[in-house]
């Protein structure tokens, strides 16, 4: 989970996907015939998308268990609902759409994660969801190249992460050390998020055995993913 150390320097510094990627998305939904409705955003983040659903006339409700993140969403997006909470728990509500960008679905919450755990969120969302709904996510691939070593920082903040992979090859870990300022110093924190490796193939295989119609793309709009991540685009059939 985000700590408010973490959830900060991640908007503060990492929020280019949710940007590059939030124009899409509604391009994305009106090219498919959703303009209006409700949109549940699972691992809602600081609002950014949320922002710009409601800006586009879609009610919108944020899932997230990250306190800090959710105080930003709150605050960027005042016209959108949120709610704590992890989406391995949550029972989604009839909807037009669901939305998880920046590989969400892939993280593994304390013991809960991995293939299992998500497709049983994955079967929520198409009882949820309308014939013609659409659920649009992200997830890496065992394509990825990450660094083993990455570091960024801000007037105010910095990070490092040092990043792994077990040894089936199925998991990424990320060792992240977080240094904010506070007072005359800096807070350190840290986090050891672990990251599903997910193949394309098998897992539009399994949306398709579910009664999704599937297409997988590496962009967004105008916005090229980051290698190894992959866009799936899954409409209820």
């Amino acid at each position: 989970m985000y700590a408010d150390d973490l959830a900060y320097i991640h908007d503060a510094g990492f929020s280019h996907h949710a940007r590059g990627t939030a124009d899409g998305v509604v391009g994305l939904l009106r090219a498919n015939g959703v303009d209006g409705g409700l949109v549940v955003e699972l691992g809602c983040g600081g609002g950014i998308t949320a922002a710009h659903l409601t800006a586009s006339g879609y009610d919108t409700l944020g899932v997230d268990q990250s306190a800090g993140l959710l105080r930003l969403a709150r605050q960027r997006a005042p016209r959108a609902r949120f709610t704590r909470g992890s989406f391995f728990d949550f029972t989604v509500p009839p909807c037009a759409a669901v939305l998880s960008m920046g590989e969400c679905l892939g993280y593994r919450a304390g013991k809960r994660g991995g293939t299992g755990a998500m497709m049983r969120v994955i079967r929520r969302v198409h009882r949820a969801l309308p014939r013609d709904g659409l659920f649009i996510f992200d997830l890496v691939t065992p394509k990825v190249a990450e660094a083993a070593t990455y570091a960024r920082s801000g007037p105010d903040w910095a990070l490092n992460s040092q990043n792994t992979r077990d040894r089936t090859g199925a998991w990424l870990r990320r060792e992240i050390t977080t240094f904010r300022r506070h007072g005359h110093g800096y807070r350190r924190g840290s986090a050891p998020p672990h990251v599903q490796l997910y193949d394309a193939a098998n897992l539009s295989r399994r949306l398709r055995d579910l009664g999704f119609a599937v297409r997988v793309r590496k962009s967004l709009g105008d916005y090229d993913l980051a290698p190894g991540r992959v866009l799936f685009i899954a409409r209820k059939r």
